[in-house]
């Protein structure tokens, strides 16, 4: 009889050690030490515009006329389409080509133009649909509008209402489709070495997707929920038992 007590609270151990090992796996960036004050950032490339997307450009100079009739030359005032080829229709200056570049670059080639027909003008660009995508195993999956062409993937969790505890941390993807090219990529947030990956930065219409670990079952499974209930409940009886056999 104690030797059956001793098993089972043996099995209660060790099951309480793999509870604390998965709590351990629900942390993000574990390796991640004090020493780790300062470190250069390589992989934050610059968005490149694309066919297709939509830019904000508004333009001012000295001539009121003139600024007037550069931001009117769009229905949706200053809204821009790049086309197939990936240039734009601009106003005084035509066709330019924007795909490839990034928003600063074309600030800079839109005033260039400009300063044929208009004094000193300044050019403000901006990608005006700038998404992505999460979903999977969060609190609130979506699809959710960046206010700035700078967003890493721990910043888009966030607005999902982060990953749920059931979620595999160690291997979130993130789908990518640049210039007719799907790439996948693989994100262990457990291990601070995505900071340096070139998935850490989001791009346009990237798609963030969290697999839901096993335990997602047990959150969902009547028999599975009632475990970590009953497993405490017993360990104090069977220790109680083992105390009074001696």
């Amino acid at each position: 009889m104690r030797k059956k007590l001793k098993n089972l609270l043996l099995f209660l151990w060790a099951f309480s050690l793999y509870s604390c090992s998965s709590y351990k796996k629900t942390l993000y960036l574990q390796d991640l030490s004090s020493s780790d004050v300062s470190n250069p950032i390589s992989n934050a490339q610059p968005i490149q515009i694309q066919a297709g997307d939509i830019l904000d450009i508004k333009a001012i100079s000295q001539n009121t006329a003139v600024t007037t009739q550069i931001n009117f030359a769009d229905v949706k005032s200053g809204a821009y389409k790049v086309d197939e080829t990936g240039n734009i229709l601009f106003p005084l200056i035509g066709s330019v080509k924007v795909a490839g570049l990034t928003t600063t670059e074309v600030k800079s080639a839109i005033e260039k133009k400009l300063q044929v027909f208009v004094k000193e003008p300044i050019v403000a660009v901006s990608i005006t649909d700038f998404k992505v995508s999460v979903l999977g195993d969060v609190s609130r999956p979506g699809v959710y509008e960046v206010p700035n062409e700078r967003i890493t993937v721990l910043e888009a969790l966030s607005y999902a209402g982060d990953l749920n505890l059931t979620a595999e941390r160690n291997d979130v993807v993130v789908i990518r489709e640049t210039e007719g090219e799907r790439q996948v990529g693989h994100l262990n947030l457990t291990s601070k070495n995505i900071l340096n990956s070139p998935y850490y930065y989001l791009k346009k219409n990237d798609v963030i997707y969290a697999k839901p670990g096993s335990l997602k079952y047990a959150s969902v499974s009547r028999g599975q929920r009632i475990v970590p209930i009953v497993i405490p409940a017993l360990s104090v009886i069977v220790s109680m038992a083992v105390l009074l056999t001696k």
